[in-house]
């Protein structure tokens, strides 16, 4: 036997369906979100276009630092140049290559952005996985031959998509 619902009932389940404005515009429009802060609005693919961004930067680190091609700036200048690296990590990055240029070696010990002293010949990084939660993916990078040294990838969903938010233990807060 249906009863229908009392004024109380029908007013909690309205309450408990109900979204603000402000939500209903983020989930629409991710861009509405403001400026600087992490989006969590859903799109088709984001393990994939995550997965893209972080594909993307060490393409680029491979073949401008690691094989000599095309113009070297300075480490953290390039990462401070990046538009897919969050400010914020661009800061971490920035203080933590300040401090090891200041250290007894006169700078990194290992590769920073490889987490790693050696690298192979030949071959890029590829994405072995990528996971997504909410507005933050870790992606796995490895090397596609001549050694296993995967580097976990942290990345974050901004209103104007995915930024590089830390590589291995150096994570911007």
């Amino acid at each position: 036997m249906n009863r229908p619902l009392s004024l109380v009932a029908l007013a909690a389940l309205s309450l408990a369906l109900s979204v603000s404005a402000q939500d209903k515009e983020a989930f629409k429009n991710p861009s509405a979100a403001a400026p600087g802060t992490p989006a969590t609005a859903p799109s088709t693919d984001e393990a994939a276009a995550a997965g893209s961004v972080a594909r993307g930067f060490y393409s680029d680190y491979v073949n401008r630092f690691l094989r000599g091609k095309g113009k070297k700036p300075g480490l953290a200048a390039w990462v401070a140049a990046r538009p897919d690296v969050s400010a914020q990590f661009k800061r971490v990055f920035a203080t933590a290559d300040a401090k090891a240029k200041r250290s007894e070696m006169g700078g990194w010990e290992a590769d920073p952005i490889i987490n790693a002293q050696d690298f192979p010949d030949d071959g890029g990084m590829i994405v072995k996985a990528a996971r997504v939660s909410g507005s933050k993916a870790t992606v796995t990078m490895n090397w596609e031959r001549g050694m296993d040294a995967p580097v976990e990838v942290t990345l974050l969903r901004f209103p104007e998509g995915w930024k590089i938010h830390g590589i291995g233990a150096l994570v911007a807060k």
